[in-house]
């Protein structure tokens, strides 16, 4: 992977990832309710995209996907003759895997928790998709630096993908996501009962999770294809 196709796609990612963070949360403060990534859903950041901050935001959450989904198509343009097919093969499954990561993690910025199912449905999707990605990832980067150098860097690159791929698939089965829609119980000044999410909302809070670990995993393997294309 050339150094001129991998500095855009790191670029471009970051950018993306500067819109939602900035201009998200900016987006909610006008509504004089201020974000909290621990207990608001990762749809309710960008709402229904009206306004300049949540379409801005929108546009970045766009902008990370498409440079996630570029990786594996660069990575195949790179290396589709490369080792008698053994790096196609991987790059194959991993633009299958990555492709439907997309989808699905589109899908669950879309569809708010109140359709309980649907929500869950891509929640753990997502969560398995990215898995497979970051692990085949891990796999093709063991293919790629047995014929290179200064191998503890990318190493320690694989296995931080493996530790990623495994945080990730753990979400989901978190034991408190059984529980995950119970609100707390609030005494108002004047007697009466409310009810409203606690201050770490579990859901919400892991699909947050999700998105830094595939965030954090997008960057260091790019990182990796880049050393070993050095």
């Amino acid at each position: 992977m050339s150094l001129s196709n991998s500095l855009p796609l790191f670029f471009a990612y970051l950018f993306g990832a500067f819109l939602v963070l900035l201009l998200g949360p900016k987006g909610k403060e006008k509504e004089n309710e201020p974000y909290s990534f621990l207990r608001f859903f990762p749809y309710e950041l960008y709402g229904d995209s009206r306004g300049a901050f949540r379409l801005f935001a929108r546009l970045g959450e766009i902008i990370t996907l498409l440079a996630d989904g570029a990786l594996p198509l660069f990575l195949l343009l790179n290396y589709h003759n490369a080792l008698a097919g053994e790096v196609p093969s991987y790059l194959t499954g991993l633009m299958i895997f990555t492709v439907l990561f997309i989808l699905s993690y589109f899908l669950l910025t879309l569809i708010p928790a109140s359709a309980e199912k649907a929500h869950l449905s891509l929640f753990f999707s997502s969560a398995a998709l990215s898995t497979m990605s970051l692990t085949m990832e891990g796999f093709l980067l063991i293919i790629l630096i047995r014929s290179v150098s200064g191998k503890g860097l990318l190493y320690i690159i694989v296995s931080l993908l493996f530790v990623l791929a495994l945080a990730t698939i753990v979400l989901p089965l978190n034991p408190k996501m059984k529980h995950w829609a119970e609100l707390e119980r609030v005494n108002e000044r004047d007697g009466t009962q409310s009810y409203r999410r606690p201050h770490l909302f579990i859901l919400a809070f892991s699909e947050w999770l999700l998105t830094l670990f595939r965030s954090v995993g997008f960057l260091l393997a790019l990182i990796g294809f880049l050393i070993v294309a050095m």
